[in-house]
């Protein structure tokens, strides 16, 4: 097992008044209008240290001061009045939707060759309408078969459980890494996130 170093700030949360009122007029003049601005990692103080043990196959990892600043990416801002689709082709990239063909279209191949049954390939178009109807929650006979179907990743080259390279996100790995490029892309989060299932 490894131990890493994890460094949480000293913020000291008892002023001993629990009686505050901040109005608009308080904060206004109490806070500096570059405040919002300044990451919040420049803003901790003394910092204690934590050893966390984590698995068996991770690596040292080394926490570093979070600098940046939290905002939509300037492309994002140049855009006349997007709308939501806008946005989710931004996300749901060409890039991404192609993976998802051509692997969706390998998985029916790997399977249904091997019954002898026959299928018919999908194409983005058709990925597009799923993850639509999915969206809306419909359901079509077609529907049906991709949302049984539908893959990210070659099952055949699947690394085994006792291999080192095993991963548990395996079958979702390059999906999940070109989403998150086009996340990373499109917007600046800011340090402190809650990610929710």
């Amino acid at each position: 097992n490894n131990s890493d170093t994890i460094i949480k700030p000293e913020i000291d949360f008892d002023d001993g008044d629990d009686n505050i009122i901040i109005s608009d007029e308080d904060s206004n003049s109490s806070m500096g209008s570059n405040d919002d601005e300044m990451p919040l990692g420049s803003m901790t103080g003394d910092k204690d240290i934590y050893n966390i043990v984590w698995g068996k196959h991770d690596k040292p990892m080394q926490i570093q001061n979070f600098m940046t600043k939290s905002d939509d990416a300037q492309f994002i801002k140049d855009m006349f009045d997007p709308t939501p689709y806008d946005i989710l082709n931004l996300l749901f990239s060409e890039n991404i939707l192609s993976h998802i063909v051509f692997h969706t279209n390998l998985y029916a191949q790997q399977n249904f060759l091997k019954i002898g049954k026959t299928y018919k390939q999908t194409n983005i178009h058709e990925i597009k309408t799923f993850l639509g109807i999915n969206f809306k929650l419909c359901v079509l006979n077609h529907f049906d078969w991709l949302l049984s179907i539908i893959h990210l990743h070659n099952n055949v080259m699947m690394p085994s459980r006792q291999s080192p390279k095993y991963d548990k996100l395996y079958k979702v790995r390059p999906f999940l890494n070109m989403l998150k490029h086009n996340f990373n892309k499109c917007f600046y989060p800011q340090e402190h996130l809650a990610i929710n299932e």
